[in-house]
């Protein structure tokens, strides 16, 4: 009589059962690595796009305390793919000083803004970049004038500008910001629609 067969149990695993144990493992790492990438996409588009609202909000506080002094604001105006508002500022002794808000949309996408004196006019506007990756809303103008009328007894400025974060247009998100400034040095009787135009219908 032959003794029963006895199984050996170092003999390990078999080819088929090692095969379908990697499978398994590359289908969890795979679904575990895509949703690392997913969750760090996610998060890093949500800080840049903080980022950006914080940059215009800081940009706002700006404008606001040169709005508010204003004596004037001109309407907007639009050249080529370029969108120009100015606000003119009396000062101590006489003086009138201009700024001027430049918007150059895409695919350059910054906000700028200048400044100078009506009887000292530069030669050409010094632009400073005061925000990065802004441009116009889908509708709409970015800048826009508001007339005094007998409701609301001030000139105000009104802006529309969307944040943008991602390199190309499938990735691109938008944020949208609206805000609105009142220039307190106005009233009913102002007219200043083509205040501080020097450099876009010059002389």
């Amino acid at each position: 009589m032959r003794p029963a067969a006895v199984r050996d149990d170092e003999s390990g695993v078999t080819l088929i059962e090692l095969v379908v144990s990697m499978t398994i493992m590359a289908v969890m790492m795979s679904v575990f690595t895509t949703a690392v990438v997913q969750m760090y996409q996610a998060a890093n588009k949500t800080e840049s796009m903080s980022n950006a609202q914080a940059e215009l909000n800081n940009v706002f506080l700006r404008l606001d305390r040169i709005v508010r002094y204003a004596a004037g604001i001109s309407n907007m105006q639009k050249h080529g793919n370029r969108f120009y508002i100015g606000m003119l500022v009396a000062e101590p002794g006489n003086k009138q000083r201009c700024y001027a808000l430049q918007l150059t949309g895409e695919p350059v996408k910054r906000l700028q803004i200048a400044d100078w004196y009506e009887n000292a006019r530069p030669a050409e506007a010094p632009w400073t970049t005061i925000a990065n990756d802004v441009v116009p809303p889908t509708s709409g103008d970015p800048f826009e004038f508001v007339e005094a009328d007998h409701d609301y007894n001030f000139d105000r400025l009104k802006l529309n500008l969307d944040a943008t974060v991602g390199m190309d247009k499938r990735s691109r998100t938008r944020a949208s910001t609206q805000v609105e400034f009142t220039a307190l040095n106005t009233s009913l009787t102002s007219d200043t629609p083509t205040v501080c135009t020097y450099f876009w219908n010059p002389a």
